[in-house]
Formats: structure tokens, C-alpha cells, sequence
């Protein structure tokens, strides 16, 4: 693919400085090394420029592949490790101005992962080791949280907390789909998805969950519809009223719970039940706006309180009330974050919570899964997640109109 689109590709430096010979693009990644001759002299070069990262940094992924080299074709197995841990430092000293770093890395015309997992094969066979693999746990039917690292069910939060009631909203302008029968379910896309595996979350738990197709004049007028989801909370734990709804999840449609642990137990972990209005998951920073970049809007948890709700209708007010904010409107597809970000964290910081990413905001998300890139393997891991909890419920996937939800918004093909 990158042949086919060099423009996509990206690329630090053609070769490596010292040992241009030796190491440049279009040679062999996993035979580069023809001699020891050849091999000492790439060592020497690299260990030179572990003295010199200023030199480093003007190829840090060409320096970084040449330490993967040395880790891979090197006959002693402590000087492989050695080399992987040189490489991790060069691969450091990149960093973009921009938002781009990431994205470089992923596109770069070195095969720097090609060989690192040549590299880390070898280690590992040598080690006695695993080769690590994917962890294919993707629900805890017993109760606790995946955890990918140990492919094992743990508990984040304590769960001897005291239940609460709890609303979750899913807004978005796309009808959802049924979610009768295995048919229906293999045709459904993510929007769908996602709400079939919440409302099987909410369902288990006992709390209220709806999906909410925004009205442009009543939620977003004169915006983009994001603002919708903001002035749907608000509405909706003010018209059902504490008791119903002591506390309103918001959560896109590209986001899932993973975890079966209850939102009580984030609630009381996090200290929303006290002295805390409303949590959001912490956005990653970005490069261009590294010290205030604070909240990822498609996860959030408020109290239904006269001042938790206020604190949403502030944030929905700030293109109103301040001039600076008011193109945000209809301008930036993160229009609605920044105007949290730039105007309400810094006024309300001490009733926020901004919870770990890794947990509630990363397309690998441990707790709530947020996968904004939508792709075909996101929807066959909710359906795997999605078919493996009606199993358990029902006992059955493939028997016609076994799920007794709601049919009304059907537009797949499907029994009926």
C-alpha cells in the first residue's frame, strides 16, 4: 500500500549516517548484514550516536531499524536485548511539531516493525518465552474488567458500593437497526452494535438506556450536531428528575462498555456521590495544545444534581457567551471539547474528574471502548462481544426472534 501511495509514506532519511552501505531503504529487512565485519561497524556506528542525540534526532527511525538489525541478526542473546532497549531510546528522540508523530510512525518507510517482530520472535524463542499474542478476551461474564496485558478479569473498582440509579443516552442522527435474531445481528453496523451491547451492560445492571435521535431545532440549532448530546442530557435528567436518574451517562456511538463492573462503583471510586459533578475521560494531550487539552467528550458520567446539570448547560452556553468560542458552533469537529476546555475546566476544575484514557477514552480502552477509527474489526469484535452475552441470556443465537427487544427501528435484512 505504501508503494501504491508514496505521498502517504513518510520517511526521515534515506540511509543511515556512518553506515550508508550498510543500512538504506529498499534493503533486505531481515537479512541486511552479510558479514561480522559488517555488523561490528554497525554497532560502532550506533554506539557513537547513543552519544550524540542531537545527531540522532535528525533520523531517529533510521538509527532506531538499525539498532532493530543489530538485535536481530547478533549471535549473543544479551546484546539483542541490549540493541531493543537502544532502539526504544533512538525511536524517542522523534517527536513532530504538529500532531503528527504518531501517524509518521505508523506510515514510515523503514520496516522498523517488520523487524522488530522478527527481532522479538527470536528473543523470545532464545528467552524460552511466549511469543506474545493476542488476548481474545473481550467480556467477563462473572463480573471484573478484561485486562489485556494478563488476558485475565479484574476488578478496576471496588464493587461493595451501594447501588444507584443510573440513565445512559446514546445520541445519534442514524436510526439503529433490530437486533433480533444472529441475521439481523452479522448486518448490524457499529451505531447498532454499540447500543446492543450497552443496553445488555444497562439491562444487567438495571439502569435506564436510550437512543436518541437529536432534533436539529430543539437540540443543535445553528451547530453542528454534536452539541445534540450535550442538550439532550440536559433535558433528559431534568424532565425524569433525580430519583429516576441520579446520574446521566452520556456515550457516543462508536463506544461501548467492556467492563461488567457497575457505574456505582466508578461513582463512589471517583467521588462523584461527593464532592465531584461530573467525570470525562482525559483526552490524550495533542502537540499543538499540550497543557490544555483536558476532556474527551464521548464519555461522561454527571450528577443529576441542580449543579451537575448546570455544569452542562454552561458548557452548552459557551458559543453564546463568549464571543471568542461562538464560531465553535459550526466550526472544528472538536469544537465542542475546546469550549469545555478553554472555558469551563479552568473555572470548574475542582469539581471535574478526568479519568485515565487507558480506561475510558482508547480505541483499546479497558473499561469503555472508544474506537473513532469505526473500522470493519471493531464491528467483528462487537459482534463476538455482542452474541457471546445473548448466548448467556438466552441460550441461543441462532433461533429466529429469540431477543425480545425492540423491532420497531428494523431496516436489516433479517427473519421477522
Amino acid at each position: 500500500a505504501k508503494d501504491a501511495t508514496p505521498h502517504m509514506s513518510w520517511v526521515d532519511c534515506e540511509s543511515l549516517p556512518g553506515a550508508e552501505d550498510l543500512i538504506f531503504l529498499g534493503n533486505n529487512y531481515d537479512a541486511p548484514i552479510a558479514s561480522t565485519e559488517q555488523l561490528r561497524r554497525l554497532m560502532s556506528v550506533l554506539e557513537a550516536a547513543e552519544q550524540e542525540l542531537e545527531r540522532v534526532r535528525a533520523c531517529p527511525v533510521a538509527f532506531a531499524y538499525g539498532a532493530t538489525v543489530v538485535s536481530l541478526v547478533s549471535s549473543d542473546l544479551e546484546v539483542a536485548l541490549q540493541y531493543l532497549d537502544l532502539a526504544q531510546k533512538f525511536i524517542r528522540q522523534y517527536r513532530e511539531a504538529n500532531d503528527f508523530t504518531l501517524v509518521n510512525l505508523i506510515n514510515v518507510q523503514w520496516p522498523l516493525f517488520q523487524t522488530l517482530a522478527l527481532a522479538e520472535q527470536r528473543v523470545a524463542g532464545e528467552l524460552g518465552s511466549d511469543v506474545p499474542t493476542t488476548c481474545d478476551l473481550l467480556w467477563c461474564p462473572e463480573g471484573g474488567t478484561p485486562n489485556p496485558l494478563t488476558c485475565t478479569c479484574e476488578e478496576i473498582f471496588a464493587q461493595d458500593t451501594p447501588s444507584i440509579t443510573a440513565c445512559i443516552f446514546m445520541v445519534d442522527t442514524r436510526r439503529k437497526s433490530s437486533l433480533r435474531n444472529i441475521t439481523s445481528v452479522l448486518n448490524a453496523r457499529f451505531w447498532t452494535l454499540t447500543y446492543g451491547i450497552n443496553r445488555a451492560y444497562a439491562d444487567e445492571h438495571g439502569y435506564e438506556i436510550e437512543y436518541v435521535q437529536p432534533d436539529s431545532q430543539a437540540h443543535y440549532p445553528e451547530r453542528k450536531v454534536g452539541w445534540g448530546k450535550v442538550k439532550v442530557v440536559i433535558d433528559k435528567l431534568r424532565e425524569y428528575g433525580p430519583e429516576r436518574c441520579a446520574y446521566g451517562v452520556s456515550i457516543d456511538t462508536d463506544a461501548y462498555f467492556r467492563t461488567s463492573e457497575s457505574l456505582a462503583s466508578a461513582v463512589y471510586h471517583y467521588g462523584l456521590h461527593d464532592d465531584k459533578l461530573v467525570l470525562f475521560s482525559q483526552e490524550y494531550h495533542t502537540e499543538l495544545r499540550p497543557n490544555n487539552t483536558f476532556i474527551n467528550g464521548g464519555f461522561f458520567i454527571v450528577r443529576n444534581s441542580e449543579a451537575g446539570v448546570g455544569l452542562l448547560e454552561e458548557w452548552y452556553n459557551v458559543p453564546e457567551d463568549y464571543d471568542d468560542m461562538r464560531h465553535l458552533k459550526k466550526e472544528n469537529p472538536q469544537g465542542l471539547n475546546l469550549c469545555w476546555d478553554l472555558k469551563i475546566q479552568p473555572k470548574h476544575a475542582d469539581a471535574v474528574v478526568l479519568a485515565p484514557s487507558n480506561l475510558f477514552t482508547a480505541p483499546l480502552g479497558w473499561w469503555i471502548r472508544h474506537n473513532w477509527f469505526k473500522d470493519l474489526r471493531f464491528e467483528q469484535e462487537m459482534q463476538d462481544v455482542l452474541l457471546q452475552r445473548l448466548q448467556r441470556r438466552y441460550g441461543c443465537i441462532v433461533c429466529q426472534n429469540v431477543f425480545d427487544w425492540d423491532d420497531s427501528l428494523n431496516t436489516d435484512v433479517g427473519w421477522r
